[in-house]
């Protein structure tokens, strides 16, 4: 699902969508509060052992305003060697929020690109969109 970025090692629930099939959703998506008014809809889901492949997932970033920090976020992200999808800025006043979608293998890779992230002057908080 796009709306929570599940990748493996995350818990994970299924929505049975009509023309879309089977929907993989983080546990904690918001859009598990629908699995009461249509709990026959919910099937439980597992990851596979050793799935292989890259997953889209979303990370926030909280900076400070600084020049050439969103470069430096990049090029840390770069040298996890994970790939950049999509990159969204909003600022806010002194400060900036930005928003990557990345594509890793797993919350292993995720968690050293948060780690190396966290490094950074500049940067006061990095999650993973909570969705």
């Amino acid at each position: 699902a796009h709306c929570c970025y599940p990748i493996p090692g995350d818990e994970i629930i299924g929505f049975m969508s009509s023309g879309r099939g089977i929907v993989i959703h983080r546990d904690r998506c918001r859009n598990i509060v629908q699995y009461p008014k249509q709990p026959a809809k919910w099937i439980p889901v597992n990851w596979t052992r050793g799935v292989k492949g890259e997953f889209e997932s979303e990370i926030l970033v909280r900076t400070l305003d600084r020049v050439g920090l969103l470069a430096e976020v990049a090029g840390r992200i770069s040298a996890t060697h994970t790939n950049i999808e999509h990159v969204r800025v909003d600022r806010e006043g002194d400060a900036s929020a930005l928003a990557f979608r990345l594509k890793v293998r797993d919350r292993r890779q995720l968690a050293q690109v948060v780690r190396s992230i966290r490094t950074i002057p500049g940067v006061v908080r990095v999650s993973r969109s909570a969705s």
